[in-house]
């Protein structure tokens, strides 16, 4: 399980809403009862079994794509420095994301390109990602 954690994290709620959609599509099945009530807290174990149900294709579907995702074996470790350098970019592009936004009323874009460009240099020094892979040859 843990080698598909993303994959359960992105298509939950995809699964979830497919449940809903399709209980509301049937004229709305167990979505009339009062939260809290017995008859809610009795109805809880079918809903869970049936976002599950919509979940468990998605995870058949998705998950390779994770596991693919996983760098091979390197030649050579990637220097601690470079990691650390790297690690900060990551996360200093996507706290800079979280707290000024990448858009931005200045320039010929209104994006402001260096804070969508650091989580993806930090990934190449870390060594992962297409830019790490494009420039190793």
């Amino acid at each position: 399980m843990n080698g598909m954690n993303m994959t359960v994290y992105l298509w939950h709620l995809t699964a979830y809403v497919l449940v809903m959609v399709a209980t509301w599509l049937s004229g709305g099945i167990g979505l009339r009862v009062m939260p809290g009530t017995g008859e809610w807290w009795l109805g809880r174990p079918v809903w869970f079994a049936l976002w599950i149900a919509a979940l468990l294709p998605l995870i058949a579907i998705f998950a390779r794509y994770e596991r693919g995702s996983v760098p091979a074996a390197r030649e050579r470790p990637v220097p601690r420095l470079r990691l650390v350098i790297g690690m900060i970019a990551i996360c200093v592009g996507l706290a800079m994301t979280a707290a000024i936004s990448i858009a931005s009323p200045e320039g010929v874009t209104g994006v402001r390109l260096w804070v969508v460009a650091l989580p993806f240099v930090g990934a190449a020094l870390v060594g992962f990602g297409p830019v790490y892979r494009w420039a190793k040859g």
